[in-house]
């Protein structure tokens, strides 16, 4: 027998309320751990660039991705399409990013942030290739497995950046970890879709 709608509803926004719940706990406890073993100007760092990475992440996804999910019906050319552009369009943002890096860099008066920029930015790249497939989940309603997956990506990447940062990487532990996090992400999500 089908699950209602109803059901599904009540489900999705259980598992949406465990995921994110979830991953704002385990970002907390990783963040008081890292706290402990990296300098804070490792967090000043990344704080620094962050309104560059949102922005630039913002851009990317510029709705299209939701769109997705709003379309009743979306054809493998709809999919295929949104994930192209978003591709592409992170692709460009991250050159440009690149090649603003000194500039910024300049600008803070702090030399470290270009290469620290320079690598962060591939997140955009990294969380482009994944708009598409957690979207086809989310207009599934398989939000436990969204939930899984963001939570289990999380805290594998966040026990590397631990270990890292333990090795005395300082702010590149934050850097690994944020890169990690997208990539395992990838790697289920596209496995799984």
């Amino acid at each position: 027998m089908a699950e209602s709608l109803g059901y599904k509803v009540i489900r999705g926004t259980i598992w949406a309320s465990i995921d994110r719940i979830g991953t704002m706990a385990l970002q907390f406890i990783v963040n008081l751990i890292l706290a402990r073993l990296l300098m804070p100007k490792d967090f000043g760092y990344i704080g620094m660039l962050a309104i560059f990475i949102s922005v630039s992440q913002t851009l990317v996804d510029g709705g299209f991705g939701s769109a997705l999910i709003q379309k009743k019906e979306p054809t493998q050319k709809d999919y295929s399409t949104i994930f192209y552009w978003n591709l592409i369009f992170s692709i460009i943002l991250y050159v440009v990013l690149y090649v603003a890096a000194p500039y910024v860099a300049l600008f803070f008066k702090l030399p470290l942030l270009s290469k620290i920029l320079r690598a962060q930015g591939l997140i955009l790249i990294v969380n482009a290739l994944v708009i598409v497939q957690n979207n086809r989940l989310r207009k599934q309603l398989a939000f436990q497995t969204i939930a899984l997956i963001n939570i289990g990506s999380l805290m594998a990447a966040s026990l590397i950046a631990i270990y890292v940062a333990y090795k005395g990487f300082g702010v590149w532990s934050l850097v690994i970890m944020q890169l990690m996090y997208g990539f395992l992400q990838n790697c289920l999500l596209w496995g799984v879709v």
